[in-house]
């Protein structure tokens, strides 16, 4: 779905109005299992925001990603934003709480 992101929290901190409404990144919102299970409420998902004509990542991806409302000006988005950092065999991943507002374009 192409789409406008409003990320609502940046390394866990919650946004200010302005600072959300200045910073909205389009590209095509994808939804996909991570891990499935015969259960649907035990699938885990992840949301990523790629660019529109490849799958290059625009912002990072959410993991454990929920639809927590669907309306008609778009839908939010929950769960665990990972940021990794270092490289090599001794990566780490930091994980932050992050919300996206969606709104088609």
């Amino acid at each position: 779905m192409h789409c406008k992101v409003y990320r609502l929290y940046s390394n866990g901190v919650k946004l200010t109005d302005d600072t959300r409404q200045r910073a909205p990144r389009e590209g095509r919102l994808i939804y996909i299992p991570r891990i499935r299970h015969e259960e649907i409420r035990l699938t885990v998902f992840t949301a990523q925001l790629v660019e529109l004509n490849s799958e290059q990542l625009i912002i990072p991806a959410i993991d454990s990603a929920v639809i927590l409302r669907i309306n008609d000006r778009g839908l939010l988005v929950a769960g665990q934003e990972v940021i990794a950092r270092g490289g090599g065999r001794n990566a780490r991943c930091d994980y932050y709480r992050q919300e996206w507002v969606c709104k088609p374009v």
